[in-house]
């Protein structure tokens, strides 16, 4: 259900919270987009080309934390609008080789809060 561009769905549909998801609504098909919705998701959406650079491909760390990218601006700034601290460092060197910063993770093992 994604375009061949993105490779992996983290590169166009990372959650952020509990029932919300960053993603590039230009890149998803319909259904998915409905399935979300009725799952009851809502979206935080990135621009296409942020979304090709590997601006969906970020780490929500809990408590409102989230690892992004340098190179993700208007993301970051969205996410920051919605009250989250934004971790963004360059990340130019990785994504060059096509991994962002939720690729070059392994799972987390947090606390619950």
């Amino acid at each position: 259900p994604i375009p061949a561009l993105f490779v992996h769905m983290d590169g166009l549909v990372v959650p952020l919270d509990e029932k919300l998801v960053i993603t590039c609504l230009d890149a998803l098909e319909g259904w998915v987009i409905d399935w979300l919705k009725k799952k009851g998701f809502s979206f935080v959406d990135v621009g296409f080309n942020e979304a090709k650079d590997l601006g969906v491909n970020l780490v929500a760390l809990g408590n409102k934390k989230v690892l992004s990218m340098s190179g993700s601006v208007q993301l970051n700034e969205k996410m920051r609008k919605l009250g989250y601290e934004v971790f963004a460092p360059d990340m130019s060197m990785f994504t060059l080789g096509g991994g962002g910063v939720h690729c070059l993770c392994q799972a987390l093992r947090r606390e619950p809060v």
